[in-house]
């Protein structure tokens, strides 16, 4: 019987710009993303304030044995290590949730480019473009989650309860941005339009052009009110992620 097996990766603070191209050698090497976290707060011996804490999932003898080999060579700084799942869970249970900032805006990654493995080029995307992460959350939210978040949103989206549908089909990365003062503006246009075929003909390089299937499957949510930006973080990295 095939053994599935767990990497434990921690990527420190000052190597938070690396993320994206973690999660691309996971998917090179057939590993999907499992839980991830961003430290609120120092742990002696365990974590500083701002590293991320992953777990990959794989099968023993399909991702290859040279993972961590390939983590390396991204930076010497990053660990990677196929540990058992209770230690991995140790050092999730130490990443206490982050503090929401007042010039900061939600994005989520949608299920189907985590599927897809896609999340790691969507996140490389949004450093190249300037932005920065300040923390970074991986949730499989329920309706009861969910609602909540994109109550605001009934009535401006088309399609409204298929959009809660696809929020809620599997894990959504999410995604604490901050940048310059109008950042919930400046991420939004560079999210583009939520129909990925407009996106593509008129903003090309935006998110939904190069990731997005459809205004359903259009890879990422942002927030869309300048107001918001504040409020939807607050929800998903102190409210959330202290569940």
């Amino acid at each position: 019987m095939a053994r599935e097996v767990h990497f434990l990766v921690v990527i420190p603070a000052s190597q938070v710009g690396h993320a994206g191209s973690v999660l691309q050698a996971a998917k090179e090497h057939r590993l999907s993303i499992a839980r991830v976290r961003t430290a609120g707060s120092s742990v002696p011996d365990y974590l500083d304030g701002g590293d991320v804490v992953l777990e990959l999932v794989g099968i023993a003898g399909q991702n290859g044995e040279d993972f961590a080999a390939d983590i390396s060579r991204i930076s010497s700084e990053i660990t990677a290590v196929d540990v058992p799942m209770d230690e991995i869970t140790a050092y999730m249970d130490k990443c206490t949730p982050c503090t929401a900032h007042s010039n900061a805006t939600l994005c989520l990654i949608k299920p189907h480019v985590i599927k897809s493995g896609d999340a790691g080029a969507c996140l490389d995307a949004i450093y190249k473009a300037g932005f920065q992460v300040e923390a970074m959350f991986a949730i499989h939210m329920s309706l009861t989650i969910a609602e909540p978040l994109f109550e605001v949103y009934r009535g401006i989206f088309t399609s409204y309860s298929k959009t809660l549908t696809e929020i809620c089909s599997g894990p959504v990365l999410a995604l604490m941005v901050v940048g310059p003062e109008n950042v919930v503006e400046s991420f939004r246009s560079f999210c583009g339009p939520l129909e990925p075929e407009l996106a593509r003909t008129i903003r090309p390089d935006t998110l939904r052009a190069r990731f997005g299937v459809d205004t359903v499957h259009n890879a990422v949510h942002c927030t869309d009110l300048c107001d918001d930006g504040e409020m939807e973080t607050k929800y998903l990295f102190e409210t959330l992620a202290s569940l």
